[in-house]
């Protein structure tokens, strides 16, 4: 009975002026970064379909970073570090944009990009 009302606090983490995504599902998300409030839109068919959307509406034009975790399937990293391994490693293609516009390589931290 209690998972369901805590799920909110497994997809999404915040530490200061940065928002963290760290699971994929359909929801929406309101959180305050430094004064303002915030709004996430979360949209995918995942895990069928691997594209996810984000939209998201700040109440003021502000800056402030999205982390989004790349799963480590994706990354042929089954675990964070060099203890287990694929047997068959796949070439994924993950790919990221922000406003339609493809980013090169992103910086990767932790598994988030």
């Amino acid at each position: 009975m209690r998972f369901l009302p805590s799920l909110a606090g497994y997809a999404y983490a915040q530490a200061g002026d940065r928002l963290y995504v760290n699971l994929f599902g359909g929801s929406t998300v309101r959180t305050t970064i430094g004064a303002h409030n915030v709004r996430l839109i979360q949209e995918t068919e995942y895990p069928w379909d691997g594209n996810v959307r984000f939209e998201v509406e700040p109440e003021r034009a502000q800056e402030f970073a999205i982390h989004v975790r790349i799963p480590g399937w994706a990354r042929n990293q089954p675990v964070p570090s060099d203890l287990c391994r694929f047997a068959q490693t796949h070439r994924w293609e993950v790919g990221l944009e922000v406003n339609g516009q493809r980013v090169r390589r992103p910086t990767m931290n932790k598994g988030f990009a």
